[in-house]
């Protein structure tokens, strides 16, 4: 004779009251959990900026360098000092690569979130900038990385260009990036023109960086403002492909906006 197995016990109000805090506690964890996630995401991307805005920089002081190491404009005097050139020459080359290693550890791991708009919590006070000065500055510390790739830098500025109300660290970096990138992009014997003028017709000041480098395709620019393509220049440097989406976020932080043109169909 068979034995019935017993029915379990139907839940009563406590059981059901209990399962649905169980829910909403996962629920809620499993919230947290993504916000923090889509926080370190944020932190990585902050910290990829910057390290890509050092870059630039450390690679003009090097070329600067890279003169008091050879003495091109005559001896340096005491054997010291070319001692020191050649230390500090080491140094900026081992950051440089530095830099270069953690942005490729963090495209590494942020693939997937490439198409994401770069964050940035870190934030300024607008201001009245001199830009004709700082435009000036940015090409002076640029000519001698110009001059050792056969490059003819210089600033075109107008006489009546005004200061601007923006975001000076926003302004100094899009420059520096676009310089950068003309740099990077031009081959010997061409020429990088940073031009800044007035536009009348459209009550505004614009700022252009203007290269005779290869040019651009649609699909190339379309490629280069995706957050983290790869880039060769003409000169043999590899890049993460950050300047063009950096300088795009940039500027539109700072009121402004960004026209591309490319010049190849």
């Amino acid at each position: 004779m068979s034995k019935q197995a017993p029915m379990p016990p139907k839940p009563n109000a406590d059981d059901k009251d209990l399962k649905a805090a169980l829910k909403t506690a996962e629920a809620a964890l499993e919230a947290a959990i993504r916000r923090e996630r889509d926080n370190a995401a944020a932190v990585q991307r902050r910290i990829a900026e910057v390290v890509h805005d050092i870059k630039n920089p450390v690679t003009a002081l090097l070329a600067n360098i890279e003169i008091l190491r050879k003495e091109s404009l005559g001896p340096l005097g005491d054997a010291r000092y070319k001692a020191l050139a050649d230390s500090m020459h080491e140094s900026g080359s081992r950051l440089l690569e530095y830099c270069q290693g953690l942005l490729g550890d963090f495209l590494r791991d942020s693939r997937q979130r490439q198409n994401e708009a770069p964050s940035n919590d870190i934030r300024e006070t607008p201001r009245t900038v001199d830009a004709a000065a700082m435009v000036r500055e940015i090409v002076a510390l640029n000519r001698a990385l110009a001059e050792e790739r056969g490059i003819r830098l210089d600033a075109k500025i107008a006489p009546d260009f005004p200061p601007i109300h923006t975001l000076p660290t926003h302004l100094h970096r899009a420059l520096t990036n676009l310089v950068s990138n003309a740099l990077k992009f031009t081959p010997r014997g061409g020429k990088v023109i940073v031009d800044a003028h007035l536009d009348t017709d459209k009550n505004a000041v614009v700022l252009v960086v203007r290269d005779t480098g290869p040019g651009l395709t649609a699909t190339d620019i379309l490629r280069l403002l995706r957050y983290g393509a790869p880039t060769q220049s003409e000169h043999g440097e590899s890049g993460v492909g950050l300047g063009l989406a950096n300088v795009v976020h940039l500027v539109r932080e700072a009121g402004g906006d960004v026209e591309i043109e490319g010049g190849r169909s």
